[in-house]
């Protein structure tokens, strides 16, 4: 251990001690707001790539989702719910500590070791700058971790006298980073893999089509935390078989659960049976859309005048959404056998919105990765039982919710709110939407921001604004300096008409405000 670690650690236990004194002192009195004196149990399912239209519920004419839409039908949709960032293990960090993947400092994928990742020298205290190239910027290195001094929602639940418990893909870094030393209790399956080798047991490919899908080349390259039980489970489903056995473990103590899904990333692939009946309803629908008998080619969901709705028509991919809604229906069952549903805040979203090698996100324009629509915007329902609201709430609403929220929410609904003024000493960027959602008063809204300053295939590194009132400004870095995009979300959801000559005040106005937000945070700028 370097010295710097240790004294990373040292600053992580002692904030973590003070964090704890005062939770400790408000838990009597937050214990009462409870039904029957018990804190709400609370699960918290995350789903990688899911876009925001791949539901029945969210607009999808090929997927089946009963069980999701089931939740949707009982909790609060937000139609305008926002990824903390368009790629994974950034938005990630953010559910976990509240704050925007800019104050992070972790602002791309983290590389697993398997692929090589390695984590950069600090120079004066600060990520350094690597090249891209003589016709590109340079761009902040990324970390291969999020920093064990975050003090994490569930170290903060612990401290509540939650058990806590993490399934599924954790991809913030590696062994010394696992979910057990970020204040899970249990952790089945979270490692540094961004993706399974395969999504069947034993949970890895011997397929030698490309390296690290070699175990024999490559054994870095499994999940080294679930080990393999059952040969052909499919691992969406051994999650929930995990998740309702952290349930049931839990006896009368109240409990934390992130089931973070691996799906619905590559590899694309489900059950045959079931890949199967996906082909035969494409087979259908082609007969009135000769379009949808055409392979997924994973264009991007661009600019096409053409296209009227939406044209999912993967297979596998559907099958692959089906298993996360058996999952949910097999967590959700749990629950009423239990007798838990109504003391169980259950909610469901996405890392980013979906990656258009196999999904279509039309109407949304783009998708994983950009800073359009299609990759920030995320499905998300918000299950609160009637037992713990004070008046009936909406069943839809287009208020703003952004990963950040989930923290300073969570904890509310666990008894303890978080002040405004710790908000701002403890460098949180969400917000609290409980109020909102127990239906005492409106919801607070505040402008989103995101800050992505690296190259993604085509795209230039890239800033974000989108404000209440529906106007979105991108700002794009490049040698020849900032170039800018805006759209008015309000009359334009599929953000097809650049007005940024049009309107160069709206311009200075959102920029001036996006500098003044890239500034608090301390983001680091390509130069």
């Amino acid at each position: 251990m370097t010295d710097k670690t240790f004294q990373r650690q040292i600053a992580w236990r002692a904030a973590a001690f003070i964090a704890s004194m005062l939770l400790l002192f408000s838990a009597a009195a937050a214990d009462d707001s409870a039904p029957g004196g018990k804190r709400p149990n609370i699960v918290l399912i995350l789903v990688d790539d899911l876009g925001a239209c791949d539901l029945v519920y969210s607009g999808s004419p090929y997927h089946q989702t009963p069980h999701i839409d089931s939740l949707a039908d009982k909790g609060t949709v937000f139609t305008q719910c926002y990824a903390s960032c368009a790629v994974c293990s950034p938005t990630r960090a953010s559910l976990q500590t509240g704050k925007s993947p800019a104050r992070l400092g972790l602002t791309d994928w983290i590389r697993a070791r398997f692929q090589g990742g390695v984590q950069p020298t600090l120079v004066d205290g600060q990520w350094p700058y690597e090249k891209n190239g003589k016709n590109r910027l340079s761009c902040p290195v990324n970390p291969i971790q999020m920093e064990l001094e975050e003090f994490t929602i569930a170290e903060r639940l612990k401290e509540l006298g939650y058990r806590t418990g993490y399934i599924g893909k954790w991809h913030l870094g590696t062994d010394e980073f696992f979910p057990d030393k970020q204040g899970y209790d249990v952790n089945r399956g979270g490692c540094d893999l961004g993706q399974p080798p395969s999504y069947f047991d034993p949970y890895y490919s011997t397929s030698t089509e490309r390296d690290p899908g070699d175990e024999k080349k490559n054994p870095r390259y499994r999940i080294t935390t679930l080990k393999p039980e059952q040969t052909g489970e499919f691992l969406t489903h051994r999650e929930a078989r995990e998740a309702v056995k952290f349930i049931r473990e839990s006896g009368d103590k109240p409990f934390f659960l992130m089931l973070s899904h691996y799906a619905v990333h590559t590899p694309i692939m489900c059950p045959e049976t079931v890949r199967q009946k996906y082909d035969q309803i494409k087979q259908e629908r082609g007969k009135t859309n000769p379009n949808l008998l055409k392979p997924f080619d994973g264009d991007r969901d661009d600019l096409d005048e053409s296209q009227q709705s939406n044209e999912q028509r993967n297979p596998a991919y559907a099958g692959l959404v089906e298993s996360v809604d058996d999952a949910v229906g097999i967590v959700l069952q749990c629950l009423v056998e239990q007798a838990l549903e109504e003391n169980t805040i259950v909610i469901f979203t996405s890392d980013n919105g979906g990656y258009c090698g196999v999904t279509d996100n039309f109407p949304l324009r783009e998708g994983k990765g950009t800073p359009y629509e299609g990759g920030l915007r995320v499905p998300m329902i918000f299950y609160v039982p009637d037992a713990l609201k004070k008046s009936p709430t909406a069943k839809s609403t287009d208020v703003l919710f952004s990963t950040c929220d989930f923290l300073p929410t969570l904890l509310d609904f666990a008894g303890r709110p978080l002040s405004e003024q710790e908000l701002q000493q403890q460098n949180l960027d969400g917000k609290n939407m409980a109020p909102f959602l127990r239906g005492e008063t409106a919801a607070v809204e505040i402008d989103l921001y995101w800050h992505f300053p690296h190259y993604r295939r085509e795209f230039d590194p890239y800033s974000v604004i989108r404000t209440t009132d529906g106007w979105k400004l991108i700002r794009r870095y490049t040698l020849s300096g900032a170039k800018y995009e805006l759209y008015d979300l309000k009359s334009d959801p599929q953000e097809r008409t650049d007005l940024s000559i049009q309107k160069p005040d709206k311009v200075k106005d959102l920029s001036e405000k996006l500098d003044d937000w890239l500034k608090r945070t301390g983001a680091r700028i390509p130069i």
